[in-house]
């Protein structure tokens, strides 16, 4: 379990890029959505004892990682929004050399390691590749690959799925759901289909505060019979004064029309009509995104 309390970070040129967060992450995987520059990343870094909060404590199964970071460290799998890699190295030779560095020192063991990770991330046939070569969604699976080689109980990704694919994406996150079924892993990403039928639980963040945790499901029953539709002709002016309760979001549908879509307790009137809420309505809920101009 990790346990973040009163969590604040202000770099030295004022910037608050976390402010009292408070939150409780148990096994499984903790989805933390937001706006690039919300605050993710550095939240992430604080985690992963890379970097020291301004206030606050984060514990780890009862532990301080901020009085004892090493003892986390040992415990724990980092996958970075970026990371480089050796030029014209093959992946099965770079994981022999982080295991070492981890403090596998028998060649036996980490041999069979390697084939167990790069069985798992489906690297197998590639594993005498240079990892400079790889694809970008390659590239992120061997990021797995090295994070598992200490058997982490805690796993944090930021911003994994970035530039990746579709195929890739998909290959990726199905990974992660994996790894998720046995560990504490924290999934930082500003993509919110992302978070569908991955998480366990999910935390929206923006300007450094917690705006909602909590499981995907009760997201969603929060705001069932409370979401509305309208759509419009193109021509159709003026559109904004039919707005009744707080505006999601506008576009364009498959036959050209206008559509909006609102929050509202009550029926907006007219022509709206009621439709399931999605993750991205709470996600633009949360971000008070009212002032989205139609």
């Amino acid at each position: 379990m990790l346990e973040i309390e009163r969590l604040s970070k202000t770099y030295r040129n004022g910037t608050r890029a976390l402010d009292d967060v408070n939150i409780v992450i148990k096994k499984g995987m903790f989805g933390l959505l937001g706006p690039n520059g919300a605050g993710k990343s550095t939240l992430m870094r604080i985690i992963a004892t890379l970097q020291m909060p301004s206030s606050g404590m984060v514990r780890f199964n009862g532990s301080s990682i901020l009085d004892k970071p090493y003892d986390l460290r040992k415990a724990l799998g980092y996958l970075p929004q970026s990371f480089g890699v050796y030029p014209n190295v093959s992946a099965e030779r770079l994981l022999d050399y982080f295991a070492a560095l981890k403090g596998i020192m028998s060649t036996k063991e980490r041999r069979i390691l390697i084939e167990k990770v790069l069985f798992t991330t489906n690297l197998l046939d590639v594993r005498k590749k240079s990892v400079s070569g790889y694809s970008g969604g390659m590239k992120q699976r061997f990021g797995i690959a090295q994070l598992l080689l200490n058997d982490p109980q805690l796993i944090i990704v930021d911003e994994p799925t970035a530039g990746l694919d579709p195929v890739e994406r998909n290959r990726f996150l199905n990974l992660l759901r994996e790894i998720g079924a046995e560990n504490t892993v924290i999934f930082s990403t500003h993509i919110v289909e992302d978070m569908k039928d991955l998480c366990t639980d999910i935390g929206i963040i923006e300007g450094g505060i917690l705006k909602k945790h909590a499981t995907p499901k009760e997201l969603l029953n929060a705001l069932k019979g409370k979401i509305w539709n309208r759509n419009f002709k193109q021509e159709q002016q003026n559109i904004n004064e039919t707005v009744k309760g707080s505006l999601i979001s506008t576009g364009l549908t498959s036959t050209n029309d206008r559509y909006l879509r609102v929050f509202s307790k009550i029926h907006p009137g007219n022509g709206y009509n009621p439709v399931a809420p999605t993750l991205e309505d709470v996600y633009f809920l949360s971000l008070d995104v009212n002032k989205v101009q139609v």
